[in-house]
């Protein structure tokens, strides 16, 4: 995302008042996945099994470069756990511009390495974040543990919050709820909480609510990001 922001910033430096109206009109898509496209080589049987799974969704991504934009989230997206390397990757596909993706290779299926997608203005951005330790997905008690992306660094605290209970599909569901903060410094700074509801045992978020604001300093000055979103499984059932 910050490499993306400082393209951005550079781009409006360069651009001429006709190109930037183009981009701001034409290029600034926000393109629900279809589903048809969403697809896992091996699926399971199990909540929390390999597979596809579909979250009832609201919230949306906006940037205040280039005058402003908005990306609305669908009323649906999609979650695929898949075999990676090492263990299992989980993709939260939220748009064709936007998508999130975990490596779960540390014990009991902690973060290792993760992965986000955005496209804004027609300039796509993967960034790349890896972890000093592995950040703990349900943690017995409250760690800390840093991560960076290039010279970003992304300092997490996450806590156990308890047990809690969720309605899925009109089945009650156990699940363990866990508090996750973060403070981004560098060239790109903000913070960061997600609030994550955990089916037990597995690496299936059953909830998410999540909120991040972020700046970067560009050629421009300063460009804000702001995300905020709520997902909530429909089914546990792990469909292809």
């Amino acid at each position: 995302m910050r490499r993306l922001l400082i393209a951005v910033g550079a781009t409006t430096v360069l651009l001429a008042a006709a190109a930037v109206v183009y981009i701001l009109v034409f290029a600034n898509a926000a393109t629900p996945v279809d589903r048809s496209a969403v697809t896992a080589a091996v699926v399971g049987s199990e909540p929390g099994d390999l597979g596809v799974y579909v979250y009832a969704t609201t919230g949306f991504e906006a940037v205040d470069a280039l005058a402003g934009a908005r990306h609305e989230y669908p009323a649906e997206t999609y979650l695929t756990i898949s075999l990676g390397e090492c263990g299992r990757v989980v993709r939260w596909n939220a748009l064709d511009e936007r998508w999130d993706e975990w490596e779960h290779c540390g014990p009991g299926g902690a973060i290792t390495r993760s992965r986000n997608y955005h496209d804004w203005f027609g300039v796509p951005n993967l960034d790349e974040q890896v972890c000093a330790e592995p950040l703990p997905l349900v943690p017995t008690a409250p760690v800390t543990v840093v991560c960076t992306t290039g010279d970003i660094t992304e300092t997490f605290e996450s806590t156990p919050m308890g047990e809690e209970t969720l309605t899925i599909g009109g089945v009650a569901v156990a699940t363990r709820w866990v508090r996750v903060v973060s403070e981004l410094t560098g060239v790109t700074s903000g913070d960061f909480q997600a609030d994550l509801w955990v089916l037990p045992g597995t690496v299936l978020v059953v909830k998410m609510v999540v909120v991040r604001h972020n700046t970067t300093e560009t050629q421009i000055g300063t460009v804000g990001y702001e995300e905020a979103y709520t997902v909530t499984l429909t089914s546990l059932d792990p469909g292809r």
